[in-house]
């Protein structure tokens, strides 16, 4: 479309073709400054829209040309304030994703203090989407000035528990990432949201509430107790495919401490995921782990819960039909063979021939 058709379409009376006009002569601007000055303030005149599509299109427009030019950030700051207050909440999510574009660039925005409280207030925001584009704007201003994170605990504790999943989800992922920041306090209370989220309806906070359990036993800020145990056990059944592989890695961790915790679980590795798991990219997962720690396990323990008949089952009953399949057989025969000295002779005494094949 040509360049005078766009001015004209910028005052439409037809939002649509307001917010078009807008797009696409920001596009070209980035391409070709020629134009610039001649239609800034055009576009300054759109952050007053009525309409509030066309408003926040305007904000996004006046990020990416501060984005290039910085002369003009000061406006693009103007602009961001009042789409922070503005009455439509997608205008305010949009704010706020334009503010960290922005802060990515230009990190000395963080000292505009009035700037980034209107934004982080926004956590108080009725609209689940705002608030959540304002948690994920902390997140990203935490990661170089986690004394914000500090100000704002008493908030995070609060919306552990909001009805938005996704909320929930996020809490989790910024008190994990900033769990070495944190006073003894408040990883305690941390630690309690962590047990409760992990038995949260939604699979994606439950794994990141194992993620977080997993790095508070990397800190040794959290014991392998009977509550963890219990937990983690259910989680490893989990319906979910990402929580179970959540669990054979703070499995992993727990191992790493001692191995005779393996008691506590290998009835499960055995019965459940060995054999019963029908995805096959968990059950590559588990021989993984097996791989490694079978050796460091009491063979007591491995015996106890009939590792070897398990895998010696797996193996013979896998058809090599693809190359997933392929890969279960060989690691559940590298494990028989290699890692606890099954023979194949001594395999076909001990457990006979396959009676089953899993195709």
């Amino acid at each position: 479309m040509k360049y005078e058709y766009l001015i004209k379409w910028l005052r439409s009376p037809i939002p649509g073709r307001r917010r078009k006009a807008l797009e696409k002569l920001t596009k070209n601007l980035l391409k070709d400054q020629s134009r610039l000055k001649e239609v800034y303030s055009r576009i300054k005149e759109l952050l007053s829209d009525e309409d509030w599509s066309v408003r926040s299109v305007a904000i996004k427009s006046l990020t990416e040309i501060a984005l290039t030019r910085e002369e003009f950030l000061k406006d693009a700051v103007e602009a961001l304030k009042l789409g922070l207050r503005d009455e439509a909440p997608n205008v305010r999510a949009s704010t706020v994703y334009n503010l960290a574009r922005l802060i990515t660039k230009y990190e000395s925005l963080l000292q505009n203090t009035e700037l980034i409280s209107l934004a982080i207030d926004l956590l108080k925001d009725e609209n689940n989407n705002v608030k959540e584009a304002s948690l994920r704007l902390l997140q990203e201003i935490s990661k170089v000035n986690s004394e914000l994170l500090q100000e704002k605990i008493e908030e995070l504790y609060s919306l552990a528990a909001h009805e938005n999943a996704n909320i929930r989800r996020n809490i989790l992922a910024i008190f994990t990432e900033h769990l070495q920041n944190f006073s003894d306090d408040n990883i305690a209370k941390i630690m309690e949201i962590y047990y409760e989220r992990i038995k949260d309806p939604n699979f994606l906070v439950r794994e990141n509430a194992i993620r977080g359990l997993m790095r508070l036993l990397e800190l040794n800020k959290l014991n392998v107790n009977d509550d963890l145990v219990r937990e983690l056990r259910k989680r490893l059944r989990d319906p979910q495919v990402p929580v179970k592989r959540a669990a054979l890695n703070l499995l992993r961790k727990i191992l790493d401490k001692n191995a005779f915790y393996a008691d506590k679980f290998f009835d499960i590795i055995a019965e459940d995921l060995l054999l019963k798991e029908k995805n096959l990219n968990l059950k590559i997962e588990v021989l993984k782990l097996l791989h490694d720690y079978v050796e460091k396990v009491p063979r007591d323990i491995l015996n106890k819960y009939q590792i070897p008949r398990a895998l010696d089952k797996l193996e013979k009953a896998t058809v090599e039909k693809s190359p997933k399949k392929t890969l279960i057989r060989m690691l559940a025969r590298e494990i028989l063979e290699n890692k606890l000295g099954y023979t194949l002779e001594l395999r076909k005494k001990k457990f006979g021939e396959p009676d089953q094949k899993i195709k």
